[in-house]
Order: C-alpha cells, then sequence, then structure tokens
C-alpha cells in the first residue's frame, strides 16, 4: 500500500469513530424545502369579468380533477414561495384573508393549516413526496370553494 492510501484509510477510520464516539446523525446537515404556496379558486361558472385570475397549471388543473371536487373551473387567485427547514414552520399571507403555515414533520410529512377570514378553515398531515402536491380548502361564497395547494419546487 501506499502512504496516501494509508493516510486515506486512517482519515476514515478516524472519521467513523468519531462519528460513533460523538453521535453524529446520518443527517448532519437537512436541507430546506423549497415550496410553493398556490392560492386556487373553484367554480363552475367562468372567469368573473374585470378579473386577473388566470386559469391554474395544467399539473395542477391535473390534480384538482383527479380529487372528488365538483367544480369544472379552477383559477390561480395568488402564489407564494416558501422555504421550510427541516423540524421547522413557515407561516404565510396569500391573500388579504387567507393564510397558511406548513410545518415540517418526520418521515418527509408537513402539516398545512389553512386561515380563511381569520377563522381555522383546515388543518391536515399528509406526506409530500417530489413531483406530489397536497390540497386543502374550504367552502365560499355562491357554491364556490377555495384550496390551498402545497407543492415542491426544487
Amino acid at each position: 500500500m501506499t502512504s496516501n492510501t494509508l493516510h486515506c484509510r486512517y482519515g476514515l477510520v478516524v472519521a467513523l469513530i468519531l462519528a460513533a464516539v460523538c453521535g453524529v446523525p446520518a443527517k448532519v446537515f437537512a436541507a430546506d424545502l423549497k415550496l410553493e404556496a398556490v392560492l386556487v379558486w373553484g367554480t363552475n361558472d367562468g372567469k368573473p369579468v374585470d378579473s386577473d385570475l388566470k386559469p391554474v397549471t395544467e399539473d395542477i388543473a391535473k390534480k384538482m380533477n383527479c380529487l372528488p371536487f365538483k367544480y369544472t373551473n379552477y383559477f390561480e387567485v395568488n402564489r407564494k414561495k416558501l422555504t421550510l427547514p427541516e423540524g421547522g414552520t413557515q407561516k404565510a399571507k396569500i391573500s388579504k384573508d387567507c393564510s397558511v403555515t406548513v410545518k415540517s414533520l418526520e418521515d418527509g410529512k408537513i402539516e398545512l393549516t389553512l386561515m380563511g377570514k381569520g377563522q381555522p378553515a383546515c388543518k391536515i398531515t399528509q406526506e409530500l413526496k417530489t413531483g406530489k402536491c397536497v390540497v386543502a380548502g374550504g367552502n365560499a361564497q355562491n357554491s364556490t370553494a377555495w384550496f390551498v395547494v402545497i407543492k415542491q419546487t426544487e
């Protein structure tokens, strides 16, 4: 064996012993979770006149149409980026009436709490897999509903 090989092996052994003795967890540095919260309005009517609303993106439309909701149209009201540290909580106001709190839990799960007009509207716990989203919502006026879609951006 060469001198460099011995030094590498010695260094690796020392690192493993220190990790075992010091109790260093397997996940030393966890990355923050980059999320996007999208406020969506569901209705059977068309887009309101004089409105800046736009149809939801294709991925959100596909998700909404797979869920047991009765609405034919889904419009994006607002979009907010969130950064969720592992084991942490992130709060955001998505509109003047809607706010969301996302809490990181173990095993890739998040807890999503929605507030509408200052009142608790919904609280769910669900796994957030890469490429998937979590949807929660509440009733609105005139047989419509609002939803918040949480998805990873990175």
